[in-house]
């Protein structure tokens, strides 16, 4: 098993929305919020709209799309508010067809990686998983804590060992 893909933390700028290319050509959004790295994937999950052209706001950890305006959070990727359900409320009548409140479960999707020392190494897909043995390739000399979301389930956490 080995890394993706790797770029010096000194690249990422903190308080804004740092865009890399992955060798695989799939486009990530890097955010540095004080000490801590977050990795998403560029597509909107509402629409697939490109958020690195979204609105980031390190003060309150948002990263809201510029398509329709969805703010999802930058510490877990979750889904946090649709703005546009303000002005649709006040147009909206009880109807049978329209009962009831249900958030969507939109969640942007997490990058895995891990940070060692000056690097953030971009992780494959499962490598989160608790106490994964890294064997090859140039990533199997790191060790250090690894986190991966699954969807809508809470991180998995784990350490890798060289």
């Amino acid at each position: 098993m080995s890394a993706i893909d790797w770029i010096h933390m000194s690249e990422i700028v903190a308080g804004r929305v740092n865009v890399k290319v992955l060798p695989t050509g799939r486009k990530v959004l890097v955010l540095r919020e004080g000490g801590a790295v977050r990795v998403f994937g560029e597509l909107c999950p509402h629409m697939g709209a490109d958020l690195s052209g979204g609105r980031y706001c390190e003060r309150t950890g948002t990263l809201q799309c510029r398509w329709h305006g969805y703010v999802f959070s930058t510490a877990d990727g979750r889904f946090l508010e649709n703005p546009n359900e303000r002005l649709m409320q006040l147009l909206r009548q009880s109807s049978p067809q329209l009962q009831g409140k249900r958030a969507p479960r939109y969640r942007l999707s997490v990058v895995p990686h891990a940070v060692d020392g000056d690097r953030i190494h971009f992780l494959p897909k499962g490598s989160g998983r608790p106490d994964v043995e890294v064997t090859g390739g140039r990533f199997a000399d790191f060790e250090g804590e690894v986190e991966e979301h699954w969807g809508n389930d809470a991180p998995i956490r784990g350490r890798v060992r060289a």
